[in-house]
């Protein structure tokens, strides 16, 4: 199978809409504030340069399971909500510990997109 390639460059408009569908997205699942702690964006997509994909990270709150089940609604809710780009989401989910040792090499660059506190 070929990749999918995004033959526009999309702008800072497009990731505005990225931003809030995903927003949407996660405000639609019922157990994000019980499970997640927030969602961010990096790669390509949020550098505004040409992207094939849209990487998104999410963190899970702590405790003694990471349910499988977030995992998959998660990723469920964020594919409709950026259908309309013909991307994939890449979704990459980390714990607060996990996250907290920055193990992203362009952790500098995250979008914030969702968070619990908001």
């Amino acid at each position: 199978m070929l990749p999918m390639k995004c033959l526009e460059r999309f702008g800072p408009l497009s990731i505005g809409l990225i931003t809030n569908e995903t927003r949407m997205a996660i405000q639609s699942i019922t157990s994000a504030e019980s499970k997640l702690e927030a969602v961010f964006g990096f790669g390509s997509a949020f550098r505004n340069e040409p992207f094939r994909d849209i990487d998104i990270l999410a963190i899970v709150k702590d405790g003694p399971t990471v349910e499988l089940d977030t995992y998959y609604a998660l990723r469920a809710a964020l594919e409709n909500a950026t259908r309309m780009y013909g991307a994939p989401i890449h979704l990459t989910m980390l714990t607060e510990v996990e996250f907290a040792t920055r193990p992203l090499r362009c952790m500098n660059e995250l979008t914030p997109l969702w968070s619990n506190q908001t």
